[in-house]
């Protein structure tokens, strides 16, 4: 039986959960702009997951996705790991300056500005990586 957004599964008897395997993937290619979402990613893997009832007999849970993927869903979750980090940024800039500052603003200064970048090198590279062409090049 399937429940929840067809992505947690339960058994119709038991009710127990337990999603053993997911298969993840987007569209990257050389010619057009990635078609997926960072955050919106990171929510749908997360979604895998299981509930036992005896945490020994709990299978192995596989988040099965191709290579250039799973490396651009890597560099998503260290992106978002550094926000935190980015609003203190925000906050400090902003105190200095007496000015207040737009997310805009506040990442042109990280990504421009190289005592800033080298404190967030993964949304450094996020921000500054070639995404692709459109169709018309």
């Amino acid at each position: 039986e399937i429940g929840a957004r067809g992505v947690r599964y339960k058994a119709a008897k038991t009710h127990q959960f337990c999603l053993t395997d997911m298969f993840h993937a987007f569209d990257l290619s050389s010619t057009m702009q990635i078609c997926s979402h960072g955050a919106g990613t990171l929510q749908s893997i997360g979604r895998l997951c299981s509930m036992v009832r005896d945490l020994s007999k709990c299978p192995t849970i596989t988040l099965w996705m191709p290579e250039d993927c799973w490396k651009l869903t890597k560099l998503w979750m260290e992106a978002l790991d550094c926000l935190p980090d980015l609003l203190s940024k925000k906050l400090e800039l902003e105190h200095r300056t007496q000015t207040h500052l737009s997310m805009e603003d506040l990442l042109k200064h990280v990504t421009q500005d190289p005592a800033t970048a080298s404190a967030f090198p993964d949304l450094q590279r996020l921000l500054t990586a070639p995404t692709g062409h459109n169709k018309k090049g």
